[in-house]
């Protein structure tokens, strides 16, 4: 079926198999060695749904999103509004002049964009400036983990227009948390939100695997019944990552003393400098705000005036 407009449904989804296995989706992380995420029915149509209740989707609402529907953040907002009754909007491809336009003819009510080249995309087109974009109620823009322009840009095209931060992965068929629409504006721009229903995190010490005090860094762990099964084939990993019950993400996070989540990188993601663990992604928000920085990306590469080990002859 082709969806290059809008899909209308008539009633909600209805998961009479909950506990059939609903997908397998292909994830790498930071690694090279793709594992499949196996999400129960009832777990997609769970999260799908509790997000729908955090940004109050009704039937009359119509959802745009540029991602593909293979893959989790496609999914989601999709299985979202259908499940409400509402308009689903995509294109087959992404292309910021088609989707600018899409949006400005249709007058969506909520956008999921999400990553941060989509967003450069659309704010760089020329169309966007002149596209009316008014009737956009609710936008994931994810702001706490975009480069300053995009944020200003995005505001000054889109004032009334509440803007959202979201956690999630396809571990967890999708967003784990996001911002309640009566959050402050600092508050939705500046983190990823709060966990939705049926969700528990814990932000643990990777060493010990204590709790972290609120506000301290730690591992993400989740556990609740939208969470994968396991890895398809790979019971070894599922072990790893699935332990008494909770998912250990491999994300670094924090949540403070109001519940609001925030993602700081991963935790393989890390360089060693100096002598001390610094995440790539803290070096990367610092280079992108500087007004001459666009987008920044950090890679670790050796240093030619430490010895690397030989091997023995």
């Amino acid at each position: 079926m082709k969806i290059d407009r809008h899909v209308m449904v008539e009633r909600g989804i209805v998961a009479e198999r909950g506990d059939d296995l609903g997908m397998i989706l292909y994830t790498s992380g930071t690694t090279a060695n793709p594992k499949g995420a196996m999400i129960g029915h009832a777990a997609q149509v769970g999260n799908s749904r509790n997000l729908g209740r955090r940004y109050e989707v009704t039937r009359a609402d119509k959802v745009w999103s540029p991602l593909p529907i293979y893959h989790i953040a496609g999914i989601l907002p999709m299985t979202m509004i259908l499940d409400a009754g509402g308009a689903y909007m995509t294109v087959p491809h992404f292309d910021a002049g088609v989707a600018l336009e899409m949006l400005g003819r249709e007058g969506g009510a909520i956008a999921y964009p999400s990553f941060v080249t989509i967003m450069q995309d659309l704010i760089n087109h020329e169309d966007f400036e002149t596209t009316d974009l008014s009737s956009l109620r609710v936008m994931n823009s994810n702001f706490a983990v975009q480069p300053d322009w995009i944020r200003e840009a995005v505001a000054k095209a889109m004032p009334d227009t509440i803007q959202v931060g979201t956690y999630g992965m396809t571990e967890a068929a999708g967003t784990v948390s996001t911002s309640r629409l009566d959050d402050s504006y600092a508050v939705r721009t500046g983190r990823c939100g709060k966990v939705l229903r049926d969700w528990e995190m814990r932000i643990v010490d990777a060493d010990s695997g204590k709790d972290c005090e609120p506000g301290a860094r730690g591992e993400i762990v989740l556990r609740g019944p939208n969470m994968l099964k396991g890895y398809y084939n790979a019971p070894d990993k599922t072990a790893e990552a699935i332990r008494d019950g909770w998912f250990h993400t491999g994300d670094i996070g924090s949540v403070d003393a109001d519940g609001n989540v925030m993602f700081h990188g991963r935790m393989k993601d890390m360089l060693k400098v100096g002598g001390e663990n610094v995440a790539a992604t803290e070096i990367e928000t610092m280079l992108q705000t500087h007004p001459a920085v666009k987008l920044a990306q950090v890679v670790a590469v050796p240093d030619p005036a430490i010895p690397r080990c030989q091997p023995r002859s």
